[in-house]
């Protein structure tokens, strides 16, 4: 597997993650810190975990299609960088989103890498 292909699954991993909420909501109460008793909230996120599938799954078409990396990329880059500066603007940066906000931080080398290396190719 080429190193395209492996930092693609990288960014899968990072979305997937959330994404099993959609599947087991208990999980929501445990990466965003809510209460179960808000069911608008809980419908919400289970959606925004769909959503994470969603980009998931792109980044592993994208390990193995070329034609669709740079969108790929450029979905997740958005995706993770959006969530950050949101955190910051709403003063989220600590508290029971810090774990997701330290991933995404931690994921944007990935999407700096990748960027440099489709700018290449």
């Amino acid at each position: 597997m080429e190193l395209i292909s492996i930092l693609f699954w990288i960014l899968a991993l990072v979305h997937f993650a959330p994404a099993i909420a959609a599947i087991a909501p208990s999980q929501l109460i445990r990466l965003y810190g809510i209460s179960a008793s808000n069911k608008s909230l809980i419908v919400l996120l289970q959606h925004r975990a769909v959503l994470f599938g969603i980009v998931g799954a792109l980044q592993v078409f994208a390990s193995v299609r070329p034609e669709v990396q740079v969108f790929a990329l450029s979905v997740a880059a958005i995706s993770m960088t959006t969530f950050i500066l949101i955190c910051k603007i709403h003063d989220q940066v600590k508290g029971p989103l810090r774990k997701i906000i330290l991933t995404d931080v931690l994921a944007l080398p990935v999407v700096v890498v990748l960027a440099a290396l489709l700018m290449k190719s």
